[in-house]
Order: structure tokens, then sequence, then C-alpha cells
């Protein structure tokens, strides 16, 4: 662009956006809402023993059902490329 040129953007017909949704309401009941979400898990887990052997127990049950799963697909692999 020349320097001689005299350039104007109008910017008045731009649209403003309008959401309203996305207000400074929205992200304190969002943070809320995760806040009290998080306490009443870690709460239950705290104070229900039961629960909380259950849900461990649950976590590592699962832990071991991926490394097995891991250490099968690795030896899948490993005898496909050995072929």
């Amino acid at each position: 662009m020349c320097a001689d040129q005299n350039v104007h953007i109008d910017l008045s017909n731009r649209e403003d956006d309008k959401d309203e949704l996305i207000t400074l309401g929205f992200y304190i009941s969002v943070g809320l809402g995760f806040a009290s979400g998080l306490w009443g898990v870690c709460s239950t887990l705290i104070f229900k023993s039961s629960w909380r052997y259950a849900y461990f127990k649950f976590l590592n049950g699962l832990n071991d059902w991926l490394y097995v799963q891991v250490v099968l697909i690795k030896r899948q692999l490993k005898d496909m490329l050995n072929r």
C-alpha cells in the first residue's frame, strides 16, 4: 500500500457479538459447580471408608487390566514383526 493513499475502514456496520450466554455469571456458576462436584466426590471418599476402598480397588483393577492389554498388544506386534 502506498503512503499517499487514504484508506478508511468503516467499523460502524460491524455486527456486535451479542452472545449473552458467556457472561461473568456463567463463569462463576461453572466454577461453583465444579468446586461443589469435586468436593462432593472427594468428601464422600474421605468420610465413607467402604466407598473409598471400593473406589481404589476399582482403580487398581483397571490399572491391572490396562497393563495386561498393553502387554498383549506388544506381544502381538512383536509376533507380527518376527514373521
